[in-house]
């Protein structure tokens, strides 16, 4: 018996098969399955969020934003009332690179992202927990509370 093809006068050439529902079925579930196992493999791209890429103020205006942070009460005191030009002195000689033999300076580099972190999440370095977040970076996890919610449940 001739295909339905070849009774309408296109002959199939050898080694083709008609697509039959079962066919089509058995084939988009393949496809969709090895989609799910690349997506899988290929892991979450929301989990790695990256900090926007700001770039660095003037060094007497970093020593505002975040670098005061990696100093204690009495050198922020001093930087504080200083003129912009010693500011810049002070901050340029904080952020020397520690490692002179690679590429990038380290530190300024993790200032930089952890300021970026800060201020995407804060409009003030003031807020404490912007502080924290230039600190200790990113959390492991957040729990949001609605003090609303828990007015209701009182």
């Amino acid at each position: 018996m001739a295909s339905p093809s070849a009774r309408a006068g296109h002959p199939l050439p050898a080694g083709t098969r008609i697509a039959t529902p079962r066919r089509v079925l058995c084939r988009t579930r393949r496809i969709v399955l090895a989609c799910g196992l690349l997506l899988s493999l290929a892991g979450d791209v929301r989990a790695v969020e990256a900090a926007p890429d700001l770039p660095l103020p003037a060094l007497d205006q970093l020593a505002y934003d975040g670098v005061n942070l990696l100093l204690d009460e009495a050198q922020r005191g001093k930087l504080a009332v200083a003129d912009a030009n010693e500011r810049a002195r002070a901050v340029t000689a904080l952020l020397a690179d520690p490692e002179p033999a690679t590429a990038v300076n380290e530190l300024l580099e993790g200032v930089r992202r952890r300021r970026a972190l800060m201020l995407a999440s804060s409009l003030t370095t003031t807020d404490v927990r912007a502080r924290l977040l230039f600190l200790r970076g990113r959390p492991a996890s957040l729990q949001t509370v609605d003090c609303s919610a828990a007015k209701a449940a009182s």
